[in-house]
C-alpha cells in the first residue's frame, strides 16, 4: 500500500471513530485539548498524527483495537466496517 493511500485510510478511520462518539469536531477537539482545525486536518489527511496522538484519539473513542488493527494491517477502516457489520447484523 502506498503512503498516500495509507494516509487516506488513517484519516477516514479517525473520522469514523470520532463520528461514532457522536461528538462534532469542536467538542472532540476540546476533549483532546486540540484545536478544531487540528482535528479537521487529521480527518482530511492534511496532517498525520503522532503515535501518542493516535493512541489518545483511540482512547477517547474507546477504540484502541482499531488503532492496533491499523498499525498491524494498515487497513483499520475495513476492520471497522467489518466489525460494524458483525455488531449490527448487516
Amino acid at each position: 500500500m502506498k503512503g498516500g493511500e495509507m494516509k487516506l485510510k488513517l484519516s477516514a478511520m479517525m473520522r469514523a471513530m470520532r463520528d461514532k462518539t457522536g461528538l462534532d469536531q469542536r467538542a472532540f477537539a476540546t476533549e483532546l485539548n486540540l484545536s478544531q482545525s487540528c482535528v479537521s486536518k487529521f480527518e482530511t489527511g492534511k496532517k498525520i498524527p503522532s503515535f501518542p496522538q493516535m493512541i489518545q484519539w483511540a482512547e477517547a473513542c474507546n477504540a484502541k483495537d482499531l488503532i492496533i488493527a491499523y498499525i498491524a494491517t494498515g487497513d483499520g477502516l475495513n476492520v471497522l466496517q467489518s466489525a460494524m457489520q458483525i455488531i449490527t447484523g448487516g
